[in-house]
């Protein structure tokens, strides 16, 4: 399978409830492209939900490394740097969510 194949059966996997299915597939994708922003930000997803906040960390600012301007990753990054109590980079990943959707001031 193609990286897109396996991000494509991770969100399946993720949607229907299949954690563990689903971080096989998005770690699949990521093996065959490390670039894969929706493979890592959706990795992040998970590991958030599974309470591993480091590791959604990590993979978030893997998103955010191949594409620095989407928003709804530096939300999702803010919320989890609040989490963890950093709340000055939370404040600077929020801002920039902000610029790129102002949606999020809603």
């Amino acid at each position: 399978l193609s990286a897109s194949e396996h991000f494509d059966a991770g969100t399946d996997k993720f949607a229907a409830g299949d954690l563990a299915g689903a971080e096989e597939s998005f770690r699949a994708a990521l093996r065959l492209d490390p670039r894969h922003a929706d493979a890592h930000f959706s990795l992040g997803q998970l590991l958030a939900n599974k309470g591993d906040l480091e590791g959604a960390e990590d993979s978030l600012r893997s998103a955010l490394d191949v594409d620095p301007n989407d928003a709804d990753c530096c939300f999702a990054l803010a919320l989890i740097l609040k989490q963890r109590g950093d709340m000055d980079s939370a404040e600077v990943y929020y801002e920039a969510a902000i610029r790129g959707d102002p949606e999020y001031l809603d």
